[in-house]
């Protein structure tokens, strides 16, 4: 159903004060599921503005552009984030992911059940013990089979994912750094490049192009934050072969520019 071996799930706590986080639009490659612990915040998704309060959580998929609009001042607003890659759980929970209720109202309110299991995640990832990853996952497969419940969606509603898209998706990992294209990615799978764009689409709710691109994007947000290399370096070792294109691919991304990105833009943190 899922792999744990390969594929990391990312658990953290962020704090934002009406200082503290960004005014501009984001999307982010790995899907991320967001429970509300205290404050609020006005959220801008896609076209609709939402208030998010404690005990909410929020599902955000990877075509979602989002931006924060206001964070209440006097108490600002706490998030558990929980992020994992799109092919983790594809499978089994599409219908949630990237359902057609779920990219109407992709906010469920006061849910006991859900809350419970976004804290006991947290600390799970807290202790860092053996086995830690494991318990998360099975936690996780909780949470989403409890959104599956929620918005009624189907157990055979999703769209399965055969071997051959497995195998694409380990292909873009290895590979998504160097000269990739969608017909030479097709070849792998014996598909025409019309055909597998139309299937990757329908599995994974993002283009191929738009795929790599996401994931080129956020491994250079990893090293802008955590490495002194320049901007040149940094396209170069995420794939693009001048700066034009990876500022360009990166301003689609974030709205800003990697400069800026690197010095907190016109916010410090980004969701």
């Amino acid at each position: 159903m899922f792999d744990l071996e390969n594929k990391s799930i990312h658990v953290s706590r962020i704090k934002l004060s009406s200082q503290s986080f960004s005014r501009k639009l984001f999307i982010s490659h790995n899907i991320k599921l967001c429970l509300v612990k205290c404050g609020s915040a006005l959220w801008q998704i896609e076209d609709r503005l939402i208030l998010v309060k404690e005990g909410d959580v929020v599902i955000l998929n990877n075509h979602m552009k989002r931006v924060f609009k206001e964070v209440a001042e006097n108490t600002g607003i706490e998030i558990v984030m929980v992020e994992f890659e799109p092919q983790l759980f594809m499978n089994s929970f599409r219908g949630v992911l990237y359902g057609k209720n779920v990219e109407e109202q992709n906010v469920i309110s006061g849910h006991e059940g859900m809350n419970r299991l976004f804290q006991e995640i947290e600390a799970e990832a807290q202790k860092k013990l053996p086995y830690s990853k494991i318990l998360i996952g099975a936690k996780l497969v909780e949470v989403l089979s409890l959104m599956m419940r929620h918005f009624d969606i189907a157990e055979k509603s999703n769209v399965k994912m055969g071997s051959d898209m497995y195998r694409v998706l380990e292909y873009i990992d290895e590979h998504y750094r160097n000269d990739i294209s969608q017909q030479k990615v097709a070849n792998l799978v014996k598909m025409s490049s019309t055909g597998f764009s139309r299937y990757f689409s329908k599995c994974m709710g993002v283009g191929f192009a738009g795929y790599v691109m996401q994931k080129r994007i956020q491994f250079a947000i990893h090293l802008l934050k955590t490495s002194d290399k320049t901007v040149l370096e940094i396209a170069l070792e995420c794939g693009f072969n001048n700066t034009a294109s990876f500022y360009k691919a990166f301003k689609k991304i974030t709205n800003l520019n990697p400069g800026d990105y690197r010095n907190g833009g016109n916010g410090t943190i980004m969701i």
